[in-house]
């Protein structure tokens, strides 16, 4: 299970929030390790995604499929070839579905483990988003995210691939298994550029000062 961390920071309480890669291959005892840990899996990756490599989890947790993105909204919006710029979809206003519905999980579940493909950006984004609104420091958001770089994975076949590529190539593809500290900073700018963190949990993600109260009455001693 690479990439695999438990979300907390700061003063948060143990054992709540936990992130990591897809889960379509776990050995029995990540199984066993899951179900010690884990009460809800949510699933950040597309529907063709999810399906094409499904979690394998055990019964008794509960999974639960939250795409950041649909297939055609990707299609009809990443029009940029930057990865920088994914980052600007996954927090514009677009998105008001999908950060309401995950801070309704966030204020009803417990034991919560998030995921995509990788768990760097879509997963890193939230992460951050979820950090951010518990107020923890900017300096560990960050630590967190690129944490993701000390559990690069790169499977044998993208190896053997990387053997026949030019030396910018490789530089290219292997953005595919990193994160930049850059690319986190451009969806904190699209979110201050929109009028601030305050009104992007107000507007886009439908949270009240009551439910932000909430969130740190649950989430932080």
């Amino acid at each position: 299970m690479h990439n695999f961390r438990e979300i907390c920071y700061g003063n948060m309480k143990q054992g709540m929030l936990f992130r990591s890669e897809m889960l379509h291959k776990l050995s029995k005892k990540n199984q066993k390790l899951l179900k010690e840990k884990v009460k809800v899996v949510v699933d950040l990756r597309m529907p063709e995604e999810a399906l094409r490599e499904p979690d394998n989890i055990m019964p008794g947790i509960e999974y639960m499929s939250l795409p950041v993105l649909s297939l055609s909204e990707l299609q009809a919006e990443a029009k940029a070839s930057e990865t920088k710029e994914f980052y600007r979809l996954f927090v514009s206003e677009k998105r008001h579905d999908f950060w309401t519905k995950l801070f309704r999980i966030l204020l009803e579940k417990d034991a919560i483990l998030f995921h995509c493909t990788s768990g760097k950006d879509r997963t890193g984004t939230v992460t951050a988003l979820i950090l951010s609104t518990l107020g923890i420091d900017k300096e560990l958001i960050f630590e967190d995210y690129l944490k993701t770089n000390e559990n690069i994975y790169i499977p044998f076949k993208w190896k053997m691939r990387m053997l026949t590529m030019k030396k910018g190539q490789r530089e290219s593809f292997l953005e595919n298994f990193v994160v930049k500290k850059e690319w986190l900073e451009t969806a904190f700018d699209c979110i201050n550029e929109s009028g601030g963190m305050k009104q992007f949990l107000k507007e886009v993600c439908s949270l009240s000062d009551e439910d932000i109260s909430k969130l740190k009455e649950k989430y932080l001693k």
